[in-house]
């Protein structure tokens, strides 16, 4: 059955005939969002809620969220509570959400304006990258994650919108508008999608799929085929998910995925089979409200 999965997922979220392919790899100055990196950042800090030398070792994944004035917004997903902010500048519009990117390793956003940027997490610099073909219709509360088998952005709305992007050279793809599967159990239901992250987060996966948190049902749902948005429910939250919320899954050296989500100020460990979600602890103190949630890529060997 997996199998099966995996072969329907390769075919119908292929990107022949989407938006072309991306070309060489920009000449300018890579950021890379490295974890390493990341968490030597924290540790030059001063503030008094940043993890001690003695703790690196220990440390769980970095997770960066964004808020909705454009902070970014940097913890530790087993100590949430000791976070880095920086502010994002150089932006054109309104930031919607960020996510990391496996092919290269770095962190993108996009904007009110349709624009896609590259942000330096350590700075905050944004550099604009490309302008999508087809406008965004959303705005926070909407879900973005980038595709590590296709190298593309998908980008979703809460009201289902459904759009393929191609980073590089911001040429969008229209897909099917999100709708729940006729014979799931919110068949008919207008899906209010506030966060979404694939698995497999690895340059080049042979296969991925995408889950996505429903604001207004409080479900963890899959949305297979990607480019027929066609949703299906896995399962309760147990919690009450705002529309302003963030999904990231990381997969760890093993290939395992582990799934974190942040609503209320909060982040949650989420089970991927069964759609429940655990508390972690408030993200930040006083408790910082996120817009999207993104874990850290290592950038591919050359």
């Amino acid at each position: 059955m997996e199998a099966h999965h995996d072969r329907k997922l390769r075919r119908h979220d292929a990107e022949a005939g989407g938006p072309p392919g991306i070309g060489g790899r920009t000449s300018a100055a890579r950021v890379r969002v490295r974890r390493t990196s990341l968490l030597a950042a924290v540790l030059v800090a001063s503030a008094p809620t940043l993890l001690a030398p003695s703790l690196l070792a220990q440390a769980g994944p970095t997770l960066i969220g964004s808020t909705d004035d454009g902070t970014l917004v940097i913890f530790e997903a087993d100590r949430p509570q000791a976070i880095r902010t920086v502010r994002s500048t150089g932006l054109g519009g309104r930031l919607v959400g960020v996510d990391s990117r496996p092919a290269d390793g770095h962190l993108f956003g996009l904007t009110t304006s349709n624009d896609v940027y590259r942000i330096d997490p350590t700075t905050g610099t944004s550099t604009l990258v490309s302008t999508l073909t087809i406008p965004f219709d959303g705005d926070v509360r909407s879900g973005l994650a980038f595709n590590p088998q296709t190298d593309r952005l998908r980008v979703l709305s809460a009201d289902g919108q459904n759009l393929r992007i191609n980073v590089t050279l911001g040429a969008t793809a229209a897909d099917s508008p999100l709708a729940y599967a006729p014979a799931d159990r919110n068949a008919g239901k207008r899906p209010r999608i506030a966060a979404a992250a694939y698995t497999n987060a690895v340059a080049g996966a042979p296969t991925t799929r995408l889950f996505e948190i429903d604001a207004e049902q409080d479900v963890l749902v899959v949305q297979d085929p990607p480019n027929d948005g066609i949703l299906t429910t896995v399962g309760p939250l147990g919690v009450d998910f705002a529309p302003l919320s963030g999904l990231a899954i990381v997969t760890d050296a093993a290939g395992v995925d582990h799934a974190y989500a942040a609503t209320g100020g909060k982040l949650y460990t989420v089970d991927l089979a069964t759609g429940h979600a655990d508390p972690v602890g408030p993200i930040g103190d006083p408790p910082t409200t996120l817009v999207s949630l993104a874990a850290t890529t290592e950038a591919p060997a050359p």
